[in-house]
């Protein structure tokens, strides 16, 4: 049903929606008016193909981001507080590996490291073993990397076969408008209500929202070992990772808002900590929880993680 969702409904208003608007009472505008509307649409084709075609290069930018971290970036070790395999590449195991390390400013952070073992019977990633990183000195994507890793980019073959289908389908739609609405007056059926110009608005929104929503351009080999953000731009995440200094702090109250996405209530939550100055801090966040997680909230001391140039930028578990 999740699938349907996300992926149904987007191709449903991207490409079924607009083709049910052919036959619609055509309105014809001035020569001079359409010509500036057909220009104007090939644009916006050309800028949802880019868009699509940023998807596919994203992970071998990915790749090149992570080489250079790791021959520029500062040598640190990380220690591996526990383990799990949580999938399978292939023959190989996949893991999600809790990290420990001291980070630019020399406070210890956690992480969760995912990644394929190749090597699974030198038994690399048990507790209590070592895990050699360099983070990243220069900006925050990647905000580390594994110096023996290789990144190996995943060929996204339905990427290319969407790219193929949209510039397929931009050159149909326009060809099917024609024969239908043209009526021997060439393209002057072009304006804001063709389908035909406005179908890649409402498609370079989607794939914008999607892209921010499922994280289509993040680091699916890192994640966040905090329960708790008030952030959740992978930006503010990273700097809080590289930058970061440990707090004691309190969750003094929370409720919820009244919100809900996918059926899962947003929760507000009142904190207070110390920052390095011994000065308390009171902030707040939002965060969507799941239901099943709702009966573990609770009024608590916390081990938060905050960005001392922002306040406002923290992350946090439960201390007990």
């Amino acid at each position: 049903m999740q699938l349907v969702l996300l992926f149904g409904l987007p191709f449903l208003f991207m490409y079924i929606f607009p083709v049910f608007f052919l036959w619609k009472d055509t309105l014809y505008t001035k020569p001079v008016v359409a010509t500036v509307f057909l220009g104007l649409g090939i644009i916006l084709w050309l800028v949802k193909h880019l868009l699509i075609i940023g998807l596919i290069r994203h992970p071998y930018k990915l790749k090149k981001k992570h080489k250079k971290v790791q021959e520029t970036g500062r040598p640190v070790q990380a220690k591996v507080l526990s383990s799990e395999i949580v999938d399978q590449d292939g023959d190989y195991p996949v893991y999600n590996i809790l990290l420990s390390f001291n980070n630019l400013v020399g406070n210890p952070v956690r992480t969760i490291l995912r990644t394929s073992d190749t090597k699974p019977h030198e038994r690399r990633f048990e507790t209590g073993k070592q895990v050699e990183l360099r983070l990243n000195q220069t900006d925050f994507d990647p905000p580390y990397t594994v110096v023996t890793a290789q990144y190996a980019p995943a060929k996204r073959i339905l990427h290319w076969v969407w790219l193929f289908f949209d510039i397929a389908y931009s050159i149909a739609l326009f060809l099917v408008s024609y024969h239908f609405q043209s009526e021997g007056m060439g393209w002057r059926f072009l304006g804001p209500q063709a389908p035909w110009f406005w179908a890649p608005i409402v498609g370079i929104s989607i794939i914008v929202f999607l892209s921010k929503i499922l994280g289509l351009k993040g680091d699916d080999t890192q994640q966040s070992a905090y329960e708790f953000h008030s952030t959740s731009k992978s930006k503010d995440l990273a700097q809080l990772l590289l930058h970061g200094r440990s707090a004691d702090g309190e969750v003094l109250s929370f409720s919820q808002t009244g919100t809900y996405i996918n059926e899962q209530p947003e929760i507000r939550f009142n904190i207070q900590y110390e920052n390095e100055h011994g000065v308390p801090v009171r902030a707040y966040h939002t965060q969507i929880i799941s239901l099943v997680d709702l009966h573990s909230l609770r009024k608590a001391k916390i081990d938060l993680l905050y960005l001392p140039s922002n306040p406002n930028l923290f992350m946090y578990d439960y201390a007990d």
